[in-house]
């Protein structure tokens, strides 16, 4: 007799103010974030909490909006099923939606989604999604040069489908795409990925994205492609390697990430993190000072971080 496993877990994570040293007082805000998780292997949900200040200045790293609250929830539901026609076992019905607030309390964005995930007894899997989002845009911005989303406020639905494969295997792959609203326009996406596993100390996953936007302003028709390779490296179960290279159409750049990570002790880590970045210039047009030159630096930084877990 198959039996489900009602016991909850519950999980939070508590991130204090991060506040960077080198930043004048006055960009010295707070941000926080607080989350909370409950499931089982049946249902699962979840709520989290994040603030960031309007100042605020991490030491390393970045944030991708500043000025703002934002709340989260979501819920899960994943029977297992018995389909003799269909090599499915299990259905994965999930759904969340999040309100971002300013400091000040005015709305700026509100999304909503529902996904239905099927799994395949090998693990491989189809889902499709649908949502809805809201989004309030204060001051205008270039999408593109010569094509600039005024201000107002947004709305728009939007459908996608998509597969993979269990990425255990020795190849897999995945194919997804979407369609939907787009700043008062639409926004068509298809991408897919295919990686090889050569043996557990190497795998290779190459991908690409192509997306056709038609806005209802100048310059407004275009589209965008990215394409990127990750390759993944492990000596043994304490040094492993990733690294990540990235190129797309609308700046040119051939961007890489290297990271290194040493378990020297156990919970302990060293971290060693290289990051490039190269202009591929058109016509040479865009070298400001060598009209010969084809391939532009933009930056180079190499970090490092140590962490040693102290057991009292």
């Amino acid at each position: 007799m198959k039996t489900t496993t009602t016991s909850f877990c519950a999980v939070a994570v508590i991130l204090l103010s991060a506040v960077s040293i080198h930043a004048p007082p006055e960009l010295n805000d707070q941000a926080g974030h607080v989350a909370l998780t409950l499931e089982n292997d049946l249902y699962g949900a979840g709520a989290s909490f994040t603030s960031v200040g309007e100042h605020f200045s991490p030491a390393l790293g970045f944030v991708r909006r500043r000025d703002m609250r934002r709340y989260v929830g979501e819920r899960q539901y994943r029977p297992t099923v018995n389909m003799s026609a269909l090599p499915i076992r299990r259905l994965n019905f999930s759904g969340d939606a999040s309100y971002i607030e300013g400091q000040d309390g005015d709305k700026q964005s509100v999304a909503g989604e529902l996904a239905v995930q099927l799994e395949a007894f090998a693990r491989d899997n189809v889902a499709v999604e649908g949502g809805r989002s809201f989004e309030r845009l204060t001051e205008s911005f270039e999408i593109r040069p010569g094509a600039v989303i005024p201000i107002g406020d947004y709305t728009a639905n939007r459908v996608e489908l998509g597969g993979s494969t269990d990425q255990s295997r020795r190849v897999f792959g995945s194919l997804g795409g979407g369609f939907g609203g787009f700043f008062h326009g639409t926004r068509t996406d298809i991408g897919g990925s295919l990686g090889f596993r050569q043996s557990r100390h190497l795998s290779l996953e190459g991908r690409i994205d192509y997306s056709i936007i038609d806005l209802p302003i100048d310059n407004g028709e275009f589209d965008a492609t990215t394409a990127s390779m990750s390759i993944l490296a492990a000596l043994n179960r304490k040094l492993f390697a990733k690294a990540l290279i990235q190129y797309d159409n609308f700046t040119r750049n051939v961007q890489a990430n290297i990271r290194i990570d040493w378990i020297h002790t156990p919970g302990s880590d060293l971290f060693l993190v290289f990051n490039t970045s190269y202009h591929l210039a058109e016509d040479g047009n865009d070298a400001l000072f060598d009209p010969h030159q084809n391939v532009i630096l933009n930056s180079q930084a190499a970090i490092a971080k140590l962490t040693y877990l102290i057991l009292l």
